[in-house]
């Protein structure tokens, strides 16, 4: 089924997921996907609006190609009330061309990236998850976020598989019966959204 992670995090992203139990395996009920409650996580929960990086900053060249462009519009923008769009393996590359959602910034400073950090936040990541960094004095500081940003678009949304992990391991009766894994996988799936916020 298509699971989409917006209850759980701060943007929208949809992906399909198989779920395969053995049908020699006794079941103990049928498997539904679990319910997970909508935390109404928004972009003010894991954006620092304040942040001021040259690295992530667009040029006046990239910001003049992007108001010429026909696709992007300055609603597009990672407003604080906003669910933020699906991130990508290549966000952040060619973001003249419109296909990158970026924050806002004070006058008279451009919208700017996403910080690598602040991807890990929409994609369910906890502030406690350390990010690669760069590998070696020679690569260079872009290139490691490029990395980053691929690293992060290409994953799954931790607090969702958490739940979805919960729902299945319900399913296993040699496990332990006084445990009610669904719950324990949907508390585990809040705990770790609710750890994404900047302030937490």
């Amino acid at each position: 089924e298509v699971c989409n992670s917006r209850c759980l995090t701060a943007s929208a992203r949809k992906r399909l997921f198989y779920v395969g139990l053995q049908t020699c395996r006794e079941a103990k009920k049928q498997f539904v996907l679990p319910f997970v409650p909508d935390l109404s996580l928004r972009a003010r929960d894991v954006l620092d609006y304040d942040l001021q990086d040259e690295l992530l900053s667009l040029s006046e060249a990239q910001f003049k190609q992007l108001q010429e462009g026909k696709r992007w519009r300055p609603s597009d923008l990672a407003w604080p009330a906003t669910v933020c769009g699906t991130l990508v393996s290549h966000y952040g590359v060619s973001v003249g061309r419109g296909n990158s959602q970026l924050v806002p910034s004070k006058p008279p400073f451009l919208p700017r990236r996403f910080s690598a950090r602040e991807c890990a936040r929409l994609m369910g990541f906890p502030n406690t998850f350390v990010l690669p960094g760069k590998d070696s004095a020679e690569e260079g500081a872009m290139a490691a976020l490029k990395k980053e940003y691929h690293m992060i678009g290409n994953a799954v949304t931790p607090p969702l598989v958490a739940a979805l992990a919960g729902a299945i391991f319900a399913h296993f009766p040699e496990l332990d019966n006084d445990v009610d894994w669904e719950e324990l996988g949907r508390q585990t799936a809040i705990s770790l959204a609710l750890s994404t916020r900047k302030e937490y």
